[in-house]
């Protein structure tokens, strides 16, 4: 099974650099076929209203699944570009350039993505009705402080990204934000405060343990929540 982060920083910061880790030092404008990707797309990133599948009654849209699938192409054509300018620049050769080539396309190709999303989407569904069900949902306060936190740590060439991503949909930079980054900011900080409530248990539980994420990751409680949570929940798949 899969080990899950608990720290809010980090579930947090998954959200933020998603599909857009990796960036390097770049000048704007040199992201313009992002817009022209995503508006090539754009009805199946807004206008899908298929439910991929259903948890506990609760759908998933497929629009969303298409998006995290999208987002993972941008990212490699983004890591490309960056080694692009490398190599223009003398400072990789070209056998050094075929090589990041190569390996980054091995690691796009080696999973199914669109199975690891759908995956990912269904598991954090039932745990975010465990944390709703639980009164552990996030504050717009916290929602937003860590927003403003995370991305005043990263680069501007965040913002020019996700500025020509939402230019593709046919949004500002600010709309992006509100409806699809806090969104998600909220649904993981959700999932975050329940599994560091789980934490504090387990600490107070075993006073004299040095009860870390890893611990918790390996416990017997950790296991026994996440074990009863996906047996109780009831999935049906639409693909």
């Amino acid at each position: 099974m899969k080990k899950r982060t608990i720290i809010l920083a980090t579930v947090v910061l998954l959200v933020a650099v998603s599909a857009f880790v990796f960036l390097n030092a770049n000048k704007n404008n040199e992201y313009d076929w992002i817009a022209e990707e995503t508006a090539a797309i754009r009805n199946d990133l807004l206008v899908n209203e298929k439910d991929i599948a259903t948890v506990n009654g609760a759908g998933l849209p497929e629009r969303e699944l298409l998006r995290r699938v999208f987002n993972i192409e941008v990212l490699f054509k983004i890591e490309l570009q960056k080694y692009s300018k490398l190599l223009s620049a003398g400072q990789m050769t070209q056998s050094d350039y075929e090589q990041k080539k190569e390996a980054l396309t091995k690691q796009k190709n080696e999973t199914d993505v669109k199975e690891k999303m759908l995956a990912e989407m269904i598991e954090d569904e039932i745990y975010y009705q465990a944390a709703m069900k639980n009164g552990y949902l996030a504050s717009e306060a916290d929602i937003q402080a860590y927003y403003e936190k995370v991305f005043s740590t990263l680069p501007a060439e965040y913002v020019e990204i996700l500025t020509q991503y939402a230019k593709g949909l046919g949004m500002t930079y600010e709309t992006y934000v509100q409806e699809y980054i806090l969104p998600q900011y909220q649904v993981k900080l959700t999932i975050g405060n329940m599994f560091t409530g789980l934490l504090v248990e387990v600490k107070a539980k075993y006073p004299n343990e040095t009860v870390d994420n890893v611990y918790l990751q390996n416990s017997n409680e950790y296991k026994e929540l996440v074990n009863q949570l996906k047996e109780e929940a009831v999935v049906v798949r639409n693909d």
